[in-house]
């Protein structure tokens, strides 16, 4: 799933800002326990405790790149089984790749609107795509039959973040005003709308169904309130659960058990950028981690974690590697463009980077087998 696709049209005017092989500052944490203790604290907005530190390992090896000339990559995204890698551009192509054989497997159009969101079904046989002017595609997977069309010329804010239902039936579509529909894939009829946050950046969906996660701005309300929210599914109404995260949200991410949410804050905002989070039954802060750079040029704004939930990759200027159960960084890359998206491949061992017209991809194994010593 993903995650942290929003700054695609955050970060549009700056591109030339980041360098390559800038210095990184000192990574810190204020960590809950992530291992199961300290589960009695309460949700009353008490700081995690503090265990500053940094473990940087060995730097993750490159080991190919898929190309796609000239368009930008806005986001990426790669099936279940990381057999198929999807990209969605600023020209408004969606093109997908075989991972192992390095084909392309269908090149699409989107009427050359930006891409910003990209999603496949659970069983890998379809791909949705989100785009400027609230534009929700679904393609058929791997041909490129395009199957439905979802657009409301009443609501023109752009489709910032997409997400298919558990069994694939219906499609979800989020926009930058906060609004997000549910739309049925064979009958193309809307099943429901409910608001989230204003200025979106990014939904996650939990594995079950049960619940959608919200990250923009704020939520919509006259007061000032957080700027992450949980919806119960399928009616969309706000959960009771409380997640107290004050600045702005550039990327979300979900464990696929649904039990840890990761929230990147900071974005075009004076606060720290850093990576909060949560167990989601509770709605504890589990862990802060702190390593990036606390300037609009470092906001946080794509997150991913592993298949098996014990890493997270999070990106600003740098792509940083953490070990969910220390809260320690494992790893740094520093990019040579802005990355717009990241995933981890299905055994964990390899990181897929949307970085300017290519998407990199990493080995990890000499950080893990660093980080094991």
């Amino acid at each position: 799933m993903r995650s942290g696709i929003y700054i695609c049209f955050l970060l549009f005017g700056i591109q030339g800002c980041a360098k390559e092989g800038k210095p990184a500052m000192e990574s810190t944490i204020e960590s809950g326990d992530l291992k199961g203790e300290n589960k009695q604290r309460k949700n009353d907005g008490e700081n995690p405790k503090k265990n500053s530190g940094v473990s940087v390992g060995a730097t993750p090896k490159s080991l190919k790149a898929f190309e796609h000339a000239p368009g930008k990559i806005q986001c990426i995204g790669l099936s279940s089984d990381g057999k198929t890698l999807a990209i969605g551009c600023e020209d408004g192509t969606v093109k997908l790749w075989d991972v192992e054989t390095g084909k392309v497997l269908a090149t699409l159009n989107s009427e050359k609107k930006k891409v910003n969101s990209v999603a496949f079904s659970s069983d890998g046989k379809l791909i949705a795509s989100g785009s400027s002017g609230n534009i929700v595609r679904i393609w058929e997977v791997p041909g490129g039959k395009e199957k439905a069309v979802f657009q409301d010329p009443k609501e023109p804010a752009d489709i910032m973040s997409v997400a298919f239902m558990p069994d694939g039936k219906s499609i979800l579509g989020a926009n930058y005003l906060g609004v997000v529909k549910e739309w049925d894939v064979e009958t193309q009829k809307e099943r429901n709308k409910f608001w989230t946050v204003k200025q979106l950046a990014s939904i996650v969906l939990a594995p079950d169904g049960t619940f959608l996660a919200a990250g923009g701005a704020s939520q919509i309300t006259d007061k000032p309130a957080p700027r992450v929210a949980l919806f119960k599914l399928p009616d969309g109404k706000p959960s009771e659960t409380i997640l107290k995260h004050l600045s702005n949200v550039g990327a979300l991410a979900i464990t696929r058990d649904g039990k840890l949410l990761a929230a990147g804050g900071g974005r075009l905002d004076e606060q720290p950028r850093t990576v909060n989070l949560w167990d989601v039954a509770t709605g504890n802060l589990m862990a802060s981690l702190k390593g990036h750079k606390d300037s609009i040029i470092d906001s946080i704004h794509a997150l991913a974690f592993s298949p098996d939930g014990k890493l997270l990759a999070s990106v600003g200027v740098e792509t940083r590697i953490w070990d969910v159960g220390t809260g320690r960084e494992i790893a740094k890359i520093n990019n040579s463009d802005f990355v717009r998206g990241i995933s981890f491949g299905s055994d964990g061992k390899t990181l897929f980077s949307g970085l300017g017209n290519r998407v990199q991809v990493w080995d990890l194994k000499p950080v893990l087998q660093s980080s094991e010593k």
